[in-house]
């Protein structure tokens, strides 16, 4: 399955929501706090003030250094999967964000090479809502809409084969192994598929070293049906609607 949710980092000038629409997600002013080892982190709340759930959201922490330079961090969530329940978060707080609602974001501080820091405040750079309907930076957002639509693709494509593979009967590893494999170097590619083939890899395997028949039938029906229900989660959240707060 692929993984939905990510973290972006970066200290260096960035985009903020200078001359965009006003959002009704929001950040508070961001704090400066330690791990229990003792490393920086700065920490902030994200509310959204919608009437829907924020699924994907950045927000960038304005800094002031020593030398007199400036820059910012960036913390990116992407939590469309985790809001449909296709994904669980290990313990974490779900990275969506439901109307009314507020969650932290924690951000490391990386090495500043000896150079002490101020926050300056906080920005949402831009967010998306469960409607595909979306506020800030139109770039970003269409970046991360991409996203969404390669990481589509790619499940559509895995799940085109393990049909394929299942109706086919027991050569059926073989032929979703092949529909799965690239052609040539500028066939699309990515860890979802990777990673599946791995896994019918080992199926293959199986069937080789075994003494006796298996029927894999079984384990490429498990393997579907691990990816439909994210599938259907990815149709659903592919497509950007106008810019602007949910109506």
């Amino acid at each position: 399955m692929l993984l939905m949710i990510f973290a972006a980092l970066a200290l260096a000038t960035g985009p903020t929501l200078q001359g965009f629409p006003p959002s009704p997600v929001s950040v508070s002013q961001p704090t400066v706090g330690a791990l229990t080892d003792g490393a920086p982190v700065i920490e902030f709340s994200v509310t959204n003030g919608a009437k829907q759930t924020v699924t994907a959201w950045e927000v960038r922490v304005e800094l002031t250094l020593s030398d007199g330079t400036s820059g910012g961090l960036s913390l990116a969530r992407e939590g469309y999967a985790s809001f449909e329940g296709v994904v669980t978060d290990r313990g974490q707080e779900p990275p969506f964000i439901r109307p009314g609602a507020s969650i932290v974001g924690t951000i490391p501080v990386p090495d500043m090479r000896g150079l002490s820091f101020a926050v300056r405040g906080g920005n949402v750079v831009w967010a998306i809502f469960e409607d595909g309907s979306w506020v800030g930076d139109p770039e970003r957002v269409q970046a991360n809409f991409k996203r969404r639509q390669d990481e589509r693709r790619a499940m559509q494509e895995i799940v085109g084969a393990l049909r394929t593979g299942i109706s086919t009967g027991p050569d059926g590893v073989a032929v979703a192994l092949t529909l799965l494999t690239p052609k040539d170097s500028a066939t699309e590619d990515n860890h979802a598929k990777r990673l599946m083939r791995e896994n019918l890899k080992r199926l293959a395997r199986k069937q080789t070293n075994s003494a006796f028949p298996v029927n894999v039938l079984p384990y490429l029906q498990q393997l579907l049906a691990s990816y439909e229900a994210p599938l259907a989660a990815a149709e659903k959240h592919s497509q950007p609607k106008a810019g602007g707060p949910p109506r």
